[in-house]
Parts: C-alpha cells; structure tokens; sequence
C-alpha cells in the first residue's frame, strides 16, 4: 500500500508491505531504489531540495592578520597558572 501526504510544498509517500523480519532493510533498500529510477525517469516529475550553503569569504589582508596573531599567540612561553612567585 502506497499513502500520500500532500503539504504547501512537497508530497510524501510512504510504503506499507509485507515482508520476512530478516529480509526488510534489503527490501526496503530494493523498493527505495527502483521507486527513485521510476521518477527520474518521467519527466513530469521533479525532486527538488530546500538547501542552502553558507560561504564567508574574507579578503586576504584581514585573513593574514588573523593568521599571524594566532601564530604569535601559539609561539609565547607559557606560563603556568596560580599564585605568582613573591605574592
């Protein structure tokens, strides 16, 4: 059996059937695969996907500056923490 869910922007299927307790994931694997195949293949379908990618350029000045502080940071002796010495 095949159920629908329609919301604003997509549609959702979901797939009830019958199956050995042993053998479910590679049928549901198998069911996956070939409903997919079936969609790309007609052309009045498509599947799109809500995503977005997030990318912060910096220009190489303020890139450099930050480098070199860490650099600086990371190189001074450190010191150990608690009460100084003579205090």
């Amino acid at each position: 059996m095949v159920f629908a869910s329609v919301a604003c922007n997509w549609l959702e299927l979901t797939i009830h059937y019958v199956v050995e307790a042993k053998k479910w994931r590679m049928q549901a694997c198998s069911l996956y695969k070939e409903v997919f195949k079936r969609v790309q293949r007609n052309k009045q379908i498509q599947i799109a996907s809500e995503t977005m990618d997030i990318a912060v350029h910096r220009d190489k000045a303020a890139w450099k500056q930050t480098l070199q502080a860490t650099l600086v940071r990371s190189s001074r002796p450190r010191v150990p923490a608690g009460p100084r010495p003579g205090r």
